[in-house]
């Protein structure tokens, strides 16, 4: 129906965001980039067995391993749909920093080319992920942040953290997948700018030049 002009005049969206590998499922596009965005929910390996869920009994992560979303995402490029990423929450034990950039490494080595890169620090409403972890009967999360702050609705990585991981990350991405578009998700507008990553685009929004345009000029006068 989204692919279809004369079913969707609007040209509306329609975003599938998944942690599953079943891309097989889908009909190839018929237009290519059309209003269908597939966005998976990545990180590298060893940063989504800290938070994934994991089988109670066997103690065996329960999504798909990232090798095969990867895969996913690429096969999705060649179906012709929009590809988007989303890289969150970033997770910081010692030796993030290699994990990630062997991770963006190994994806532009594959031939990965997400539209949009879209990065989350961990954050938290209300203990809402302790709560489901108990309600699922699920094991504890491996690590979690030393310290949180609250920014509005929400506990957040202290503000100077955030930053730093950002344009660490921000960086990597510039390295690897240079021709990605990358915004935050649920950041404060004093973050955004100090980060230079100011545009409204992300997994969620479709967004245009003119409202990123639109966004900084407002940013700008705050």
């Amino acid at each position: 129906m989204f692919m279809d002009p004369g079913r969707n005049p609007r040209g509306c969206y329609l975003i599938l965001l998944t942690k599953s590998t079943n891309v097989h499922y889908l009909p190839p596009a018929r237009v290519r980039n059309g209003p269908v965005a597939i966005t998976f929910s990545l990180n590298p390996e060893c940063i989504a067995d800290l938070w994934e869920g994991k089988d109670s009994l066997t103690g065996e992560r329960i999504t798909p391993s990232i090798a095969s979303r990867l895969e996913s995402s690429i096969e999705a490029q060649r179906m012709g749909y929009e590809v988007r990423w989303r890289v969150d929450p970033i997770f910081t034990p010692i030796g993030w920093e290699d994990a990630y950039e062997a991770f963006f490494a190994e994806a532009a080595r594959i031939g990965a080319r997400p539209h949009f890169v879209t990065l989350g620090t961990y954050r938290e409403k209300n203990h809402q992920l302790d709560y489901w972890r108990r309600y699922w009967g699920l094991p504890k999360m491996e690590w979690t942040p030393a310290q949180l702050e609250q920014s509005g609705t929400h506990f957040h990585v202290e503000e100077r953290g955030r930053k730093v991981v950002y344009e660490t990350i921000r960086r990597m991405i510039e390295r690897h997948l240079p021709e990605s578009f990358v915004a935050l998700c649920r950041e404060t507008y004093r973050v955004r700018r100090a980060t230079g990553l100011c545009g409204s685009e992300c997994v969620c929004l479709k967004g245009s030049p003119r409202s990123t345009a639109s966004l900084v000029q407002l940013e700008q006068r705050q």
